[in-house]
């Protein structure tokens, strides 16, 4: 996440995208991957990766309002339908 913080989002992206290979249960690290994804317009790739995360763990559709990073993301079709909007 350090590198997600000091906004050098290409070496977020390819850590995350290892970590979320690597912990197939655990959501963090594909909600992070979507914060970083849609930090850099990559839109698609941030729904993705968000979704994976819900399908990981449906509890962390409570925070993704707090995540300012996902505000594009949230409204897209796939994303309202996981959330059950």
């Amino acid at each position: 996440l350090e590198f997600l913080e000091k906004n050098l989002l290409p070496e977020a992206r390819r850590v995350l995208e290892n970590a979320v290979s690597e912990a197939p249960s655990d959501a963090r690290p594909a909600l992070a991957l979507a914060r970083a994804c849609a930090r850099a317009g990559d839109l698609e790739a941030a729904e993705t990766a968000l979704l994976t995360a819900l399908a990981r763990d449906p509890s962390i559709a409570t925070v993704l309002s707090s995540e300012p990073d996902l505000a594009q993301v949230l409204p897209r079709e796939k994303v309202r339908a996981a959330l059950g909007h």
